[in-house]
This record gives structure tokens, C-alpha cells and sequence, in this order.
């Protein structure tokens, strides 16, 4: 089930939230990736151009992730799951330039490129507060927009943030 979107100028990217037993995923999302990690999510990529079908490519993804930001040399992951619970931002090399990491089998048959979000092209993470999940770039700063700002969260909630963060990216 789709949990979150971004697009780039010729890709639309749709992924879905896997936490535990609370947010399964379909089996066949659940992959071990090259350094041995189990991934539950996945995140599909569309082209923007005519009507979505099927998607174009997979990125096999880890758990509580909350949004996406792609750019041509980076991936911006934002994970987070419950009010008490630290987020992060997790950073990765873009690896959709490379040869594909695997082939995914859709429920159809249809036989489409795979690539893993994993400890190969991982670079760095942040840590911020509870509830962070949209994420976008404004400029050269990454903006972060946290659930843990409405009011149906500011109560026991870990530093509850009502405002967005601009985060300097840049040397990441």
C-alpha cells in the first residue's frame, strides 16, 4: 500500500511503510540485500510520462520509512515511526545509474530492474526528532516536515516540532 510519494522530472516514486508485525508488506517485498540485511519495503518508480501501470524499476528499501527525496547523486530517506522514537534522515548514493542490483517479479509476471538502499552505497544519517516525515529540497536545504507539530501529537510527545527544518545538506 502506498505510504508516500516524490517525483523527479521523469520519475514518479511511490513507496510503501513497513514496521514490524503493525505494517506488513506483501512477501515478496521481503529481500535480502548485498550485504546480507533483510529489506520488508519497496519503492516503485513510474514514468511521468502517460498513465502510471506498471512501474519502470524497484528500490528495495528498510523499514519506517516516512518520505523520500531523489536527486541525481542522492537518495534522502526519512524514517520514523511513534512519538517517543528518535527519526533520521538516511542518506545514500544514488545507485539507479548502475547495472540493476536484482530483478523484481511483479504480481503479473512481469520481470523489472531492482535496486537496493543498503550498506553499498550508504554515506551518512541525522538524527532528529520524533515524527519526522515529508521531505523535500528547498534550494540547497533539505526541508523536513514533522507530524509530531499537530495537536493530536504535541501531548507526550518527545520534543514535539510545529515548524519546518531546513537542513545544509550540501557536504552530506
Amino acid at each position: 500500500m502506498a505510504s508516500f510519494c516524490t517525483a523527479t522530472s521523469g520519475t514518479l516514486f511511490v513507496g510503501e511503510f513497513a514496521y514490524g508485525r503493525s505494517y506488513p508488506t506483501t512477501p515478496s517485498h521481503h529481500l535480502v540485500d548485498r550485504k546480507g540485511v533483510k529489506k520488508y519495503a519497496w519503492v516503485c518508480g513510474y514514468s511521468a510520462e502517460g498513465l502510471l501501470g506498471q512501474p519502470k524499476f524497484i528500490i528495495s528499501v528498510r523499514q519506517r520509512v516516512q518520505g523520500m527525496y531523489v536527486t541525481d547523486k542522492r537518495i534522502f530517506l526519512s524514517l520514523s515511526y511513534g512519538r517517543r522514537n528518535r527519526s533520521t534522515i538516511v542518506i545514500y548514493k544514488n545507485p539507479l545509474r548502475e547495472t540493476p542490483h536484482a530483478r523484481a517479479n511483479l504480481s503479473d509476471g512481469t520481470v523489472v530492474p531492482l535496486w537496493y538502499l543498503d550498506g553499498k552505497n550508504y554515506l551518512t544519517e541525522i538524527d532528529l526528532p520524533p515524527m519526522a516525515e515529508g521531505i523535500t529540497m528547498v534550494g540547497d536545504k533539505l526541508a523536513v516536515l514533522s507530524e509530531s507539530g499537530a495537536n493530536k501529537f504535541q501531548r507526550q510527545g518527545l520534543g514535539p516540532l510545529d515548524y519546518i527544518l531546513f537542513l545544509d545538506v550540501s557536504s552530506k
